[in-house]
């Protein structure tokens, strides 16, 4: 039955891939940010 359970477990870091995407858009969000910053402003 352990055998088993470790099966259960793969799925789920496949599952953690789909996150990883997120990062990908977190930097776009970041440029964004930038223009809040006083330097971001003063750039513009």
């Amino acid at each position: 039955m352990r055998p088993r359970a470790n099966w259960p477990v793969c799925p789920p870091k496949p599952t953690a891939a789909p996150p990883v995407t997120s990062p990908a858009r977190t930097p776009p969000q970041v440029a964004p940010r930038d223009a809040h910053h006083p330097l971001g402003e003063l750039a513009n």
